[in-house]
Protein backbone atom coordinates (compact mmCIF):
# COMPACT_ATOMS: atom_id res chain seq x y z
CA UNK A 1 0.00 0.00 0.00
CA UNK A 2 2.73 2.48 0.94
CA UNK A 3 4.64 1.75 -2.25
CA UNK A 4 1.50 2.31 -4.33
CA UNK A 5 0.89 5.62 -2.57
CA UNK A 6 4.48 6.81 -3.00
CA UNK A 7 4.39 5.89 -6.69
CA UNK A 8 0.97 7.59 -7.01
CA UNK A 9 -0.65 4.32 -8.10
CA UNK A 10 -3.16 4.10 -5.28
CA UNK A 11 -6.55 2.51 -5.59
CA UNK A 12 -8.81 5.39 -6.56
CA UNK A 13 -12.31 3.97 -6.78
CA UNK A 14 -14.25 0.83 -6.19
CA UNK A 15 -17.89 -0.08 -6.35
CA UNK A 16 -19.91 1.12 -3.37
CA UNK A 17 -17.26 3.56 -2.15
CA UNK A 18 -19.72 6.37 -1.40
CA UNK A 19 -21.95 4.05 0.62
CA UNK A 20 -18.93 2.70 2.50
CA UNK A 21 -17.75 6.20 3.39
CA UNK A 22 -21.23 7.19 4.59
CA UNK A 23 -21.69 4.00 6.62
CA UNK A 24 -18.30 4.03 8.39
CA UNK A 25 -17.08 7.62 8.82
CA UNK A 26 -15.81 7.00 12.36
CA UNK A 27 -13.90 3.88 11.32
CA UNK A 28 -12.32 5.73 8.40
CA UNK A 29 -11.28 8.58 10.69
CA UNK A 30 -9.82 6.16 13.25
CA UNK A 31 -7.77 4.38 10.59
CA UNK A 32 -6.54 7.70 9.22
CA UNK A 33 -5.50 8.66 12.75
CA UNK A 34 -3.65 5.36 13.17
CA UNK A 35 -1.82 5.86 9.88
CA UNK A 36 -1.14 9.57 10.41
CA UNK A 37 2.51 8.85 11.21
CA UNK A 38 2.88 6.88 7.98
CA UNK A 39 1.19 9.66 6.03
CA UNK A 40 3.55 12.22 7.57
CA UNK A 41 6.70 10.13 7.21
CA UNK A 42 6.14 9.31 3.53
CA UNK A 43 4.26 12.51 2.57
CA UNK A 44 1.24 10.57 1.34
CA UNK A 45 -2.47 10.58 2.06
CA UNK A 46 -4.30 7.29 2.46
CA UNK A 47 -7.55 7.62 0.49
CA UNK A 48 -10.80 5.90 1.43
CA UNK A 49 -10.47 3.25 -1.33
CA UNK A 50 -7.12 2.18 0.16
CA UNK A 51 -8.68 2.00 3.62
CA UNK A 52 -11.47 -0.18 2.26
CA UNK A 53 -8.92 -2.40 0.50
CA UNK A 54 -6.98 -2.72 3.74
CA UNK A 55 -10.11 -3.72 5.66
CA UNK A 56 -11.04 -6.28 3.01
CA UNK A 57 -7.56 -7.76 3.35
CA UNK A 58 -8.39 -8.45 6.99
CA UNK A 59 -11.79 -9.90 6.04
CA UNK A 60 -13.85 -6.92 7.24
CA UNK A 61 -17.50 -7.78 6.72
CA UNK A 62 -19.58 -4.84 5.67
Amino acid sequence: MIERLILRQEITESEGMIDFAKKYPDLIENIKDIFSGVEYRYSVEIPVPEIRYLLNYFDFDE
